[in-house]
């Protein structure tokens, strides 16, 4: 089953390194930036279950 944009947000922003200027705040822009990314990834997910 492939993941939501959201989802993908969330994964991407724990990958992040502990620090100040790494904010983990889904509506930074860092976390929009990550929901961006994972509308792609989403996207991708879902071509590739269709197959």
């Amino acid at each position: 089953m492939a993941m939501t944009p959201e989802q993908y947000q969330q994964a991407g922003l724990a990958l992040l390194p502990i620090g100040r200027a790494w904010t983990r705040s889904p509506d930074s822009q860092l976390g929009k930036l990550m929901l961006g990314l994972g509308d792609e990834l989403a996207r991708i997910d879902t071509i590739g279950d269709r197959l």
